[in-house]
């Protein structure tokens, strides 16, 4: 299965999401620019799945999950381990410390009911219990 490449970028400097564009060129080391400036970034790749409401789910993003009746809430935040994505745990009452990886694949999207509801760099306060 081929998947679109795309990449969206978190600007430490400017503290904004700057959205890829063509214009842009992507350096091997991690810095993004346009010909003009170099801001210091972080790159997140985008998995190449969407969420249940049709979101875009990229590195980074923080996902959410809720069980049957709404009681069962569970929230993911997404990495890339080479070669796949994961998500992983952001809190679990048991003796893992949180520490829980599962590949993120299509079907796994559609089952969990999963949705995007922000980003470690916006939306840290998200990533507490």
């Amino acid at each position: 299965m081929n998947r679109e490449i795309k990449f969206r970028a978190w600007d430490k400097t400017l503290e904004r999401m700057i959205t890829a564009s063509t214009t842009m060129v992507i350096r091997f080391s991690g810095k993004v620019t346009d010909g003009a400036t170099t801001p210091d970034v972080e790159l997140m790749q985008f998995t190449g799945l969407k969420d249940k409401n049709g979101v875009e789910i990229y590195e980074g993003d923080i996902l959410e999950s809720t069980g049957e009746g709404g009681d069962d809430v569970s929230r993911y935040t997404v990495e890339y381990i080479a070669p796949i994505f994961i998500r992983r745990y952001i809190d679990h009452d048991d003796d893992w410390d949180g520490i829980v990886r599962d590949g993120l694949h299509p079907h796994d999207i559609q089952s969990r009911e999963l949705f995007v509801i922000g980003n470690i760099y916006e939306h840290g306060h998200l990533l507490n219990n």
